[in-house]
């Protein structure tokens, strides 16, 4: 048996000479050349993954203008995803998967980097990262944009373009593109820049950010920073140009009111949204005369009025005990000069005092009807009727530059409730044509002009596969190709082995 064995293993070398022997190790070199090649092939696109763009409108890739902004920056910057990432990806909101695709693309660069945080795992990230202050501000599936200590806010429902349908008298909401893109490179941007401050002062009683999301959004939009200040206890940042008090319920402190005063001194501007509000005086119930801001609106020939106004009935639009929802008419003079006349919608509005013989430029431009009436709340039956006003601005020379400031008897008026229903648009182009009189516009950086890429019927050529395509495709490229292509080396083999 042994012997036997011998002999035969004999004989298959005993035929591998001359020709046979060089065709032998050709056919064996090509087997083991292809098959190196697909592992290496497979180690490629396993290190260097490629996806295709076929899209019309190239969704899932950066314009030259991105491209020339990362490879210029000056510094480090972070993108953090506030999600886990796959969770992101198993989203039934697809825009977050895309919005996944297009943070890759910005992560491909050496001065940028894409963090995922999931917020359940992590409770203190956002007061860690942008303070305590501004944690409130954000939520899952936000994004924060860093570079040292300066940060911007990206909203996820900033980063798709809406528009509403109707169809048999019912309104849909549906999403017409995506501007991820345009939002991520506007906001590294301005972490690399001296973007000038808008303040909110928070030292005061005043109502919650929160409350009005849609003013700090355009605020933000228009190209500022929008920041909280304590006038208590801090001071105005030299990039500072505005500050806006919404709703305070306590009065200015004579410090407070101090260091206003000369910051208004030296051009700043401001916005007062002031509501009607209730002091603390044991059993008897009276209302904030705001003495120190009264003060301050003194020198541009504005006053508060101690009235709650109140409508005639053409006007009302709704009753809330002793507070109503009423319409108002803006005039196309002041701070809104460029503005032509708009309906807007007020909730529990105080009365404003115009002194323009003290002041030629205080100017009242949101009054009511003939048939309003104030009703004081301080001197119980004591009343005016007649025409109201309830927004006013004014401007002076003082100091080394000109001060604006505008008035409002009502916060409400602004909030995003009010906005949601019966202020829609009229706010934002309230603010506007305010923020033109007061000179607070800057321009956009070139991020802001990379316009939205539309969704289309070509959104789906973007290869993209299932994880059980992804398994099937490397099954296929891993184990059967090379496989199929080790078999027709050995069927080569033994054809031409007789040869």
């Amino acid at each position: 048996m042994k012997g036997d064995f011998k002999n035969k293993f004999k004989n298959i070398f005993s035929g591998l000479n001359g020709k046979k022997l060089a065709s032998t190790a050709n056919t064996a070199f090509l087997i083991a050349a292809v098959v190196a090649i697909a592992v290496i092939v497979n180690l490629l696109l396993e290190f260097f993954p490629m996806n295709i763009d076929l899209t019309t409108e190239k969704l899932y890739s950066l314009t030259d203008t991105t491209k020339t902004v990362l490879k210029d920056l000056e510094g480090e910057v972070t993108i953090y995803a506030l999600y886990d990432r796959l969770e992101g990806e198993e989203s039934t909101d697809s825009s977050t998967a895309q919005v996944i695709k297009v943070l890759d693309l910005y992560d491909k660069f050496d001065k940028v980097s894409v963090e995922y945080v999931d917020l359940d795992r992590k409770p203190a990230f956002l007061k860690n990262t942008v303070g305590e202050a501004n944690a409130a501000e954000y939520s899952k599936g936000d994004y924060i944009v860093k570079h040292g200590d300066n940060f911007r806010q990206v909203k996820s429902d900033e980063l798709v373009s809406t528009e509403t349908q109707s169809y048999y008298y019912q309104e849909y909401v549906i999403s017409t593109g995506l501007q991820a893109e345009t939002k991520f490179t506007s906001a590294i941007l301005k972490v690399f820049s001296d973007v000038p401050i808008v303040y909110y002062s928070t030292g005061f009683g005043e109502a919650p950010i929160s409350n009005f999301q849609v003013v700090k959004t355009y605020i933000e939009g228009s190209g500022f920073d929008v920041k909280p200040i304590d006038l208590k206890s801090e001071d105005f940042d030299e990039k500072a140009v505005s500050i806006i008090f919404f709703g305070p319920t306590n009065d200015l402190s004579g410090e407070a009111e101090h260091k206003l005063g000369r910051w208004l001194e030296y051009g700043g501007d401001a916005f007062f949204f002031m509501d009607i509000t209730e002091m603390d005086a044991g059993d008897a119930i009276i209302y904030n005369k705001f003495e120190n801001f009264s003060k301050v609106f003194d020198e541009y020939g504005i006053a508060l009025g101690d009235a709650i106004v109140e409508e005639g009935e053409d006007n009302r639009v709704m009753a809330m005990g002793t507070m109503e929802i009423f319409s108002s008419k803006t005039s196309s003079v002041g701070a809104l000069a460029e503005l032509p006349s708009k309906n807007f919608y007020f909730y529990n509005s105080r009365n404003i005092i115009v002194d323009d013989m003290k002041h030629k430029k205080a100017t009242a431009f949101i009054t009511t009807s003939a048939d309003a009436v104030a009703k004081s709340v301080n001197e119980e039956g004591r009343t005016v009727s007649g025409k109201q006003v309830i927004g006013a601005s004014s401007e002076v020379e003082i100091g080394v530059g000109t001060s604006r400031i505008t008035v409002f008897g009502s916060s409400y008026a602004v909030s995003d409730t009010m906005i949601s229903q019966f202020n829609t648009g009229n706010v934002t182009s309230i603010f506007s044509s305010i923020m033109k009189w007061m000179d607070l516009e800057i321009a956009p950086n070139v991020g802001d002009d990379i316009e939205t890429k539309k969704y289309n019927d070509m959104v789906s050529t973007y290869v993209e596969v299932s994880e059980k395509e992804i398994k099937t495709i490397v099954a296929i490229v891993i184990i059967i190709i090379p496989v199929i292509i080790l078999a027709i080396g050995v069927i080569i083999w033994l054809r031409r082995r007789h040869l």
